[in-house]
């Protein structure tokens, strides 16, 4: 398991060596919440892109059906 999540995170064989078997499971814990933490940066970054170019859908939408939207009073006549 310790290699397989070494492979995984890309850290490497030799930048760090444990001497202990509880070393490694803290290593691996380490190794994990990096992936997690990569993982949900991901999601929110994803999240915010589609939430924008929904809303960006969504207006282009609505000035296609209703026209541009202004919020200039009209002028007054003679």
């Amino acid at each position: 398991m310790y290699f397989t999540l070494t492979t995984f995170t890309t850290v490497g064989f030799g930048d760090i060596t444990e001497l202990s078997q509880t070393a490694r499971v803290l290593t691996m814990a380490q190794m994990t919440g990096g992936l997690l933490l990569v993982g949900v940066a991901a999601r929110v970054l994803a999240g915010a892109v589609q939430a924008g170019l929904n809303r960006q859908r969504q207006e282009s939408t609505v000035s296609q059906h209703f026209g541009a939207v202004t919020t200039e009073e009209p002028e007054a006549g003679p």
